[in-house]
């Protein structure tokens, strides 16, 4: 089982709030934060249809070439677990219309502190903590 975490996604200057699952993937590789998003999730947070303040983006996949739209710096993304809430961090979000789950990137995944133990078994941790963590099903 991969990782994957339990995440509240809330719009920057909005009340759109989402709990949702993500899937860890750090395949998907960029400078900044972002997370990718399904329509269904987008909906719910007020980013689908396109918002005035989206960017158009060509993204490469392992299916090949994706145009996708990104929104900056839109969402405050924290980890949510049993015993603790991981510190907010501000993130893109990337509107795709060719997945079914939520994505988080390499660079979201350090900016949340995010430690993957043993990405089969779906083990991780905060960094800095002893507490062995297992993916939400």
């Amino acid at each position: 089982m991969p990782v994957r975490l339990l995440l509240r996604l809330k719009r920057v200057n909005a009340n759109n709030e989402v709990l949702t699952k993500a899937l860890v993937n750090t395949g998907f590789v960029s400078e900044d934060p972002e997370v990718a998003l399904p329509i269904a999730i987008a909906e719910k947070l007020g980013l689908w249809p396109r918002p005035s303040e989206a960017i158009n983006a060509s993204v490469d996949t392992g299916g090949g070439s994706v145009e996708v739209y990104v929104v900056p710096r839109s969402l405050i993304v924290n980890v949510i677990t049993e015993d603790r809430i991981s510190d907010p961090v501000i993130a893109n979000a990337l509107v795709d219309p060719y997945i079914d789950e939520v994505l988080i990137n390499d660079a979201l995944t350090e900016e949340l502190r995010i430690e993957i133990l043993s990405p089969r078994s779906g083990l991780w941790r905060f960094s800095g903590e002893s507490t062995v963590r297992r993916s939400v099903q």
